[in-house]
């Protein structure tokens, strides 16, 4: 089930969800193909969420200005609490390898290991089933 921003902020009772801000994204950055997506997963404890949080806010923030990345949005689940799936969009996969080499991104990680937040990743490129220039 996927839960818009305003619910998961009512679920966890966060208001740091307004506060990652996703890049905007120019027509030019928006009509490039393929973009390069992620799909993150984040399973924290009780005792972990709010620090993982913390750090979530501290990363998006630095992230988001990012000319590279041009979006996230956040998902959350009420069957498997102190879990945050996000999806990341970048202009293409040069800017995902960028945004991992940042200072910001590194310590994002540094963070997740001490936190002991297990993660899991899958990521690719557009892919389409049809041919926009075929006809019938």
């Amino acid at each position: 089930m996927i839960i818009r921003r305003r619910s998961i902020a009512s679920l966890f009772g966060l208001s740091f969800l307004f506060l990652l801000r996703t890049p905007s994204a120019s027509s030019k950055d928006r009509e490039q193909l393929p973009r390069y997506y992620k799909v993150v997963q984040y399973f924290a404890t009780a005792e972990s969420f709010n620090p993982f949080l913390d750090a979530c806010r501290e990363n998006a923030d630095a992230s988001s200005k990012e000319h590279g990345i041009l979006g996230f949005s956040f998902f959350a689940a009420p069957a498997t609490p102190f879990s945050l799936t996000v999806i990341e969009t970048y202009k293409d996969q040069l800017s995902s390898k960028e945004h991992m080499n940042t200072e910001h991104f590194k310590k994002f990680i540094e963070n997740l290991k001490r936190l002991q937040i297990k993660r899991t990743v899958i990521e690719g490129s557009d892919f389409h089933l049809i041919d926009d220039k075929s006809t019938n």
